[in-house]
């Protein structure tokens, strides 16, 4: 109940600040202008509290993220792209790569999307956080683009290789497991609860929910189940 009253207090005070705002400058509600002050203030009100208002999300998902958190921990540096049942195109490893390697291989190949993943946590706002995650989304097709064209130049094969939604969620599952990003359902219900309405319905909005189905996915494995699919 402390998360949803603060909450109320907090969008009633931007609402009169917002509708304040608005008819100083003879605004209409609905006004584009009128909507980019609204998420302008919500932006700077929510940095501001951004310390104690994270404080109440984590505690609202601490169950779950105590057992996201443990499994991240336990399952990330033992995890293999073909455990999770990535495709062997998209483990972004050269043929001669020994099998004990290929965790080790993946994991740089798919090192840009692991970082702006591991930025979440530092941005103080929804929207900051958001664009973290499209990043870290948008980075897996450049690293496998990258990878296989790189392969091309030395031989004649198709550098030609899209990531469908069926091929996005196991990389971005690896992915998630090896940022070991901590709270990811606080995370998550941060974003979701001060995005932009635009957001929502953008490649944001995609973005949040493929992760979503990510931490699904990491609350759903177990090492053991894991050890018996090792390549």
């Amino acid at each position: 109940m402390l998360l949803e009253d603060a909450l109320d207090r907090l969008k009633a005070f931007q609402n009169t600040l917002v509708n304040d705002i608005c008819s100083q400058l003879k605004l209409q509600i609905g006004d584009p202008l009128c909507d980019a002050a609204n998420d302008a203030v919500s932006d700077v009100l929510i940095a501001q509290l951004y310390t104690t208002l994270f404080d109440l999300f984590r505690e609202r998902t601490r169950d779950k993220d105590l057992k996201t958190n443990s499994r991240i921990a336990a399952i990330a540096p033992m995890v293999q792209p073909a455990m999770l049942g990535i495709k062997r195109q998209f483990w972004l490893i050269a043929d001669s790569e020994a099998p004990q390697d290929i965790g080790e291989a993946a994991t740089a190949a798919y090192q840009p999307a692991i970082t702006a993943l591991q930025a979440i946590p530092t941005a103080k706002t929804a929207a900051a956080k958001v664009r973290c995650l499209v990043e870290a989304m948008t980075a897996v097709p450049a690293c496998v683009e990258r990878f296989h064209t790189g392969q091309a130049a030395t031989s004649a094969a198709s550098t030609t290789i899209a990531v469908g939604a069926e091929e996005l969620v196991p990389i971005f599952t690896f992915v998630l497991l090896k940022s070991r990003l901590r709270n990811p359902n606080a995370e998550a219900a941060f974003m979701s609860e001060f995005m932009s309405e635009q957001m929502c319905i953008d490649e944001e909005g995609y973005s949040l929910a493929t992760f979503l189905t990510c931490v699904d996915f990491v609350d759903q494995l177990t090492c053991e189940d894991l050890e018996g699919k090792r390549p």
